[in-house]
């Protein structure tokens, strides 16, 4: 398609502009939604593990694990499942 210089094109912009806003809230949002949810569940790995590692044999029997188990679930970094 050609446009001389005479060629008046309309686009409706508040609408385009609404639409594009719209859009980029909603992948926004999502985003703020999906990091919120994984520093959660990382934040109770964190602490789980940590909870763990300060149990005594005793407690540990008590929830079916023996110290070596319970040293390499502490030992995990927090983004490992």
């Amino acid at each position: 398609m050609r446009y001389s210089a005479n060629t008046v094109i309309c686009i409706d912009t508040n609408s385009t502009i609404l639409n594009i806003l719209s859009h980029n809230l909603q992948n926004v949002s999502s985003l703020v939604f999906n990091i919120e949810q994984k520093v959660g569940l990382w934040s109770h790995r964190a602490r789980s593990r940590r909870h763990l590692s300060r149990l005594d044999r005793h407690l540990l029997n008590d929830i079916g694990l023996n110290a070596g188990d319970a040293a390499a679930e502490a030992g995990k970094a927090f983004w490992r499942a």
